[in-house]
């Protein structure tokens, strides 16, 4: 999986921006799974945890060996406490190589 990519509005964290520009990226290309997993991004910081979570596991669908993806879907679990869930994806985010998600 290529290095995550973000686009301005999501760094200055102009949400509304970021998510305009991840919807035109994922128009452009339904198979970039890069997007998906930063739109989720976007949706769990705003606490929008059904779309985080549509979009965490679009990018997995896409990139099933996309470590950041399963790691960033555990962490959605852990702010809902949902302790299997986030074992099973950091374990899984910890053997694609994302070797610090195994210590949640």
């Amino acid at each position: 999986m290529p290095a995550r990519k973000t686009l301005p509005g999501y760094g200055l964290k102009n949400y509304d921006r970021a998510l305009s520009d991840y919807n035109q990226v994922i128009r452009l290309d339904p198979s970039y799974a890069i997007a998906y997993n930063n739109r989720g991004d976007i949706y769990l910081e705003q606490k929008d945890y059904n779309k985080a979570l549509s979009d965490y596991n679009q990018a997995i669908r896409l990139a099933p060996n996309f470590a950041l993806a399963y790691r960033n879907r555990g962490k959605m679990f852990k702010e809902q406490g949902k302790n299997q869930e986030v074992e099973a994806d950091f374990a899984r985010a910890a053997r694609l190589g994302r070797s610090k998600a195994g210590a949640w």
